[in-house]
């Protein structure tokens, strides 16, 4: 699951309604002058050294290899933790920066000024706060999902809420994040569809000799793309909402994120989910959300192998993004096109 912030470095904000202005303005020309930032390098290290392996904006490694940024960079938290959210508004304002939490509606200023949106100046002083734990929650969660979803072929994995099915062509993967951000627990299920032709190429160049994946994620389907709004959840205060909250939890799993998921298991579709996406919307809830540069080799591989013809507009398309890369990172993603490029595929 990932949970969205901005940053940037000027103009200061005057306050919630001219932050948004800014933010649109911003991410208008997110991809012209790129260029070195101090403030951001030194951002991503300390959240590096604050959450080893638990963060994450798309792709961590192509961050760390970056040499410029844009004047604004959305940070993609995968796993947060509960003291994640203040702990990266702290350190970016310490830097100077500006931070722009969507989810929570405000916008957090260097020297402590924090200016909140209009759902937040109306919200009732009466509003439930989540008493009962996101521990509870998710085990609660688990034990109504998993009977259900064993017939269908899933297995449990890991030790959250996430359950897996494969076979020689594809994966599925089904998760249930729940998190409490803010004095409010959220439910957010997603699903992810990988592609084991896909997997195989470009394993074989970004991690050769490793083994064989048999769940990887190629396409993500959060329950933002149906509820409509980035910060779309399924609330659960208290223990005696906890019935309706399971009902809703199994029905959105089973009627309409497990189909989803198994009408874009078809490479075409997924391939056509790729053409339609806007890259360079930051904002975007459409499918098959964005990780990066890792989203655009697998964009460019699935045309490659299932949409031939529109292998050298995505090329040329997302020519950008590779030529953003640095280091080690970048010299495996251009093997990667390099043998796309080949008519026919050499083998593996």
């Amino acid at each position: 699951m990932s949970y969205l912030v901005h940053f940037w470095e000027s103009p200061v904000p005057r306050d919630f309604a001219d932050a948004e202005k800014i933010l649109f303005e911003l991410s208008k020309d997110w991809k012209k002058d790129w260029k070195p930032n101090p403030k951001f390098t030194e951002l991503l290290k300390r959240l590096a050294t604050r959450f080893p392996n638990e963060w994450g904006v798309f792709d961590a490694s192509e961050l760390l290899a970056r040499e410029t940024y844009p004047p604004m960079w959305a940070l993609g938290i995968q796993c947060i933790q509960t003291e994640a959210q203040p702990c990266i508004v702290s350190m970016a304002n310490a830097l100077g920066l500006t931070v722009y939490d969507m989810q929570l509606g405000k916008v957090y200023l260097p020297g402590g000024v924090v200016f909140a949106g209009a759902e937040q100046d109306n919200a009732d002083p009466g509003d439930d706060i989540a008493t009962l734990p996101v521990g509870k929650l998710a085990m609660a969660i688990n034990n109504a999902l998993l009977p259900l979803l064993q017939p269908l072929g899933f297995s449990k994995v890991g030790i959250d809420c996430g359950y897996e099915r494969w076979d020689s062509a594809k994966s599925h993967y089904l998760g249930v994040g729940t998190r409490c951000i803010g004095g409010k627990n959220r439910i957010e299920p997603v699903a992810q569809v990988g592609f084991a032709d896909v997997t195989r190429i470009i394993d074989a160049f970004m991690y050769p000799g490793a083994p064989a994946r048999k769940v990887s994620c190629h396409l993500q389907v959060r329950y933002s793309y149906f509820a409509g709004r980035y910060d779309g959840h399924i609330p659960c205060q208290t223990e005696a909402e906890l019935p309706k909250a399971l009902g809703q939890v199994r029905e959105f799993v089973l009627d309409k994120l497990l189909p989803c998921a198994v009408r874009y298991s078809d490479p075409k579709r997924a391939l056509e989910a790729y053409l339609d996406y806007d890259e360079n919307d930051r904002k975007s809830l459409k499918i098959p959300s964005w990780f990066g540069y890792s989203s655009a080799l697998t964009g460019l591989t699935l045309a490659r192998l299932h949409g031939r013809n529109h292998y050298e507009g995505l090329r040329r398309r997302y020519s950008e993004i590779f030529a953003a890369l640095s280091g080690d990172t970048k010299e495996k993603a251009l093997k990667i096109i390099a043998y796309l490029d080949c008519d026919p595929l050499p083998s593996l």
